[in-house]
């Protein structure tokens, strides 16, 4: 099952020649990932969003709505407590768990 045109397209791209575009991901999971060596791209733009995501969407917004007004909150007592800013602060949120479903 090993699959792979890597070396192949590296050539090809440093040499300023097309290198087609295909998913990246788990093979296990799409086998259309196979042969490797494409220029991957991590989400497919026919697959989200689709009508389940559109509502899940919008309480994700409200959840991290309410994350980001609980940690500007936190921000706002730790001044209230010390007259100062925090020294550092971090707030992440990343889209991975789009990518792999």
């Amino acid at each position: 099952m090993v699959k792979d045109n890597e070396l192949g397209a590296l050539v090809e791209a440093l040499d300023g020649q097309y290198v087609e575009p295909g998913p990246g991901g788990d093979p296990i999971r799409n086998p259309n990932v196979l042969p490797t060596g494409k220029n991957i791209h991590a989400l497919d733009p026919q697959s989200i969003p689709t009508q389940v995501s559109i509502p899940r969407g919008f309480l994700q917004g409200r959840l991290r709505s309410a994350c980001l007004n609980t940690c500007l909150l936190g921000v706002a007592l730790y001044y209230a407590s010390r007259h100062r800013l925090p020294t550092c602060f971090m707030l992440a949120w990343t889209p991975a768990c789009v990518a792999w479903q």
